[in-house]
């Protein structure tokens, strides 16, 4: 049982089950090891390098996004062990959970749930920057953090200045 502070995501199903089949978990959630990362703090209250404590990677990826009654697209531009930025138009409410899936440029499927931490815009004065989600891993299979993990350690950190 987890901590009375610590969010639990709800258990999942397979999308397009229809209602009389019975429902499994998530292969992600049914693993023997599955981590629990810890609940997030609001980002405008840290400076830039506390939002950036983790290594922070480019890595360009197409995203699958699914939440309760939706389902998305959208590519990474960036990733670390605690999530990733999914660089597309559809904006989630801040606090949406949603389930990821990706492969990592080296081949390893990565699926997920986290939640939705910060979203931008489209902004036509700022045509370089990319909208998005920034989405927190909020439960991740172990082999899928280690893999991200090594896969952010074998390249140059991203630079964010104040």
């Amino acid at each position: 049982m987890a901590p009375p502070n610590k969010p639990v995501p709800p258990k999942l199903s397979p999308r397009g089950q229809g209602t009389g089949a019975p429902q499994k978990e998530a292969s992600f959630h049914s693993a023997k090891t599955v981590t629990e990362m810890p609940a997030a703090v609001d980002p405008a209250e840290l400076s830039g390098a506390q939002r950036r404590e983790r290594a922070r990677v480019k890595m360009q990826a197409a995203i699958t996004m699914s939440s309760d009654n939706n389902f998305f697209n959208g590519f990474s531009t960036n990733i670390s062990d605690g999530g990733v930025f999914i660089a597309t138009v559809t904006q989630l409410p801040i606090g949406t959970e949603i389930d990821v899936s990706f492969s990592l440029p080296s081949g390893e499927q990565i699926k997920a749930h986290g939640v939705v931490r910060w979203t931008r815009e489209v902004n036509d004065k700022t045509p370089d920057i990319m909208p998005g989600l920034g989405v927190q891993f909020t439960q991740i299979d172990d082999a899928a953090l280690l893999a991200i993990q090594d896969f952010v350690r074998a390249r140059e950190p991203m630079f964010f200045p104040d």
